[in-house]
């Protein structure tokens, strides 16, 4: 909730559209909106996503607000991923809140929260997706993998440099049936001596 409020007011004295990337990043969802050629940055080197979000809001509102909006609700919903996160690897609730206020008082993560650029959905659907195979791990459940693989696929379509997030998931889904097999044979063993 702080820092709901203290972005918040952040993000009303921030008025410049000055990120470069991001007015063409507005540009791009308004041709994708519009039905034209999605060109992205002249090399069509973005992937669409971001661009679309950006669009999509900006029939409402005016771009950059429209831009900082997706970059705000990124930066919740990236602390509420690094709670659950913390929480999944055996944190208390102090330490799950203290890794909250870290992440949170980082002035990069801070500026990125309000500018108009793609990195913090980028971030936010990369932890989503580490928190949801996380999840799967803990109780095998199918949503939970599903997720993982939405939030993985969101992300590439947000920016290239997420392709990493799928070879993450995937070693950790083969490394925790590895793990998990290991064990259940040694267990077996045990019970038939």
């Amino acid at each position: 909730v702080l820092y709901l409020l203290m972005m918040s007011f952040f993000m009303t004295e921030h008025t410049l559209f000055e990120e470069w990337d991001g007015v063409l990043q507005l540009w791009a969802g308004r041709q994708i909106l519009q039905g034209q050629e999605y060109a992205g940055w002249p090399s069509k080197f973005w992937p669409p996503l971001y661009p679309l979000l950006v669009g999509i809001l900006d029939v409402f509102l005016e771009g950059h607000t429209a831009g900082k909006i997706v970059s705000f609700f990124s930066s919740f919903l990236m602390l509420i991923f690094t709670y659950g996160i913390c929480k999944s690897l055996g944190c208390n609730e102090w330490y799950a809140i203290l890794g909250q206020f870290t992440l949170a008082s980082i002035p990069l993560f801070m500026v990125s929260s309000i500018q108009v650029e793609n990195h913090m959905l980028d971030s936010m659907l990369y932890v989503g997706s580490i928190y949801f195979m996380i999840s799967y791990v803990e109780n095998s459940s199918k949503n939970k993998i599903v997720l993982a693989g939405i939030f993985s696929g969101l992300a590439c379509m947000t920016r290239y440099t997420s392709y990493s997030i799928i070879l993450s998931v995937f070693l950790l889904y083969i490394l925790y049936y590895t793990f998990k097999n290991n064990s259940n044979k040694e267990i077996s063993g045990d019970v038939l001596k």
